[in-house]
Parts: C-alpha cells; sequence; structure tokens
C-alpha cells in the first residue's frame, strides 16, 4: 500500500467545549501523512477550520514540496529532536513526535520527504466522534493509539551545531 494522507476532523462536542461554544465553534481539522506501514510520518503544522482548507493545505505541500526549506532542530529544554517544513518561512509540517537522536529526525524527515510524490490517492476523511465511558467522561473514538498533539511550533529551539563546552564554576 502506498503512502496517504488523513484528514482528522474533531467538532467541539468531541473537544469537550461547554454548549454554548459548541453552537458556534468550528471544528478541528488537520492532516497527518501515513506510511505503506499505515504508521504516521508527519503531521500539518498548523489547525483548519474546515475540511476544504485542510484539503487546500495538502494539495499546496504536494505541489511545492520541491520548494520547502526543512530544518531538524532540537527542543531547548527537552533534549528532543524534531524537524519541521517551511514555506515562505511559515511552518506547514511538522514531525509526528520527538526524537532522542538528531539522525532519527533526519530519517524520519528524509522519508517523509520521499512519501509525499508518492501519494496516489485522495486523502480519507476520518471524522472523531466522542463516545461514553464507564465513568461518564468521554472518550475520542478513533484516537485512542493516536500520538498526542505537539506543538512545536512555538517551542523554543536550538541549533542542530554542538556549542562548546562551559566552564565548571565549582573549581
Amino acid at each position: 500500500m502506498a503512502p496517504r494522507f488523513q484528514v482528522l476532523v474533531i467538532p467541539p462536542a468531541a473537544r469537550g467545549d461547554d454548549e454554548a461554544e459548541q453552537a458556534h465553534a468550528p471544528g478541528t481539522t488537520s492532516w497527518r501523512l501515513l506510511g505503506s506501514n499505515h504508521r504516521e510520518l508527519g503531521r500539518s503544522a498548523d489547525v483548519f477550520d474546515d475540511t476544504s482548507a485542510c484539503l487546500l493545505a495538502i494539495k499546496q505541500l504536494r505541489e511545492s514540496i520541491s520548494n520547502v526549506d526543512c530544518q531538524v532542530l532540537a527542543h531547548s529544554t527537552a533534549g528532543f529532536w524534531f524537524w519541521r517544513m517551511q514555506l515562505n518561512t511559515v511552518a506547514i509540517a511538522i514531525s509526528s513526535r520527538l526524537y532522542q537522536r538528531r539522525r532519527e529526525s533526519v530519517q524520519s524527515l528524509t522519508r517523509t520527504l520521499e512519501s509525499i510524490p508518492l501519494v496516489d490517492r485522495e486523502p480519507a476523511v476520518l471524522r472523531i466522534r466522542p463516545t461514553p465511558t464507564r465513568g461518564g467522561g468521554r472518550v475520542l473514538a478513533g484516537l485512542a493509539r493516536a500520538p498526542r498533539v505537539i506543538d512545536l511550533r512555538e517551542a523554543p529551539a536550538r541549533s542542530s551545531k554542538p556549542s562548546a563546552p562551559k566552564a565548571d564554576a565549582s573549581n
């Protein structure tokens, strides 16, 4: 099976907004790229108000893949590595998870860049619905195994170049 895009639509009710907000709030829509082994390779760097805006973002990514600026960065406080694709200085895609090693992040980015042109079908649209639990809370159906959303756009990042060792102040 070839790599494919998937669009995830979470209606306001599934996000846990109160009923007054649900009446006027748009859903949260994002995309993710799945590899031929069904594992997530990357995801949208932003969320969209509706499915059509999300589908347009996928189309723009596919058409401009040769012009994207790719970065491999380290999170300054956690020390984990991640990648980001930018088009005209706007983040359009991010890694689906954090990596302990820089080379793992580079491999993931390379796999993602190789997979995007191989997508040969329209994105599947999944609508996430809340399901009741025994404790009275809500669980989002279809997200039990999905990775948590990590907003890396606001994370301070350090360069991938090693810095000079700091002098020990205790001597």
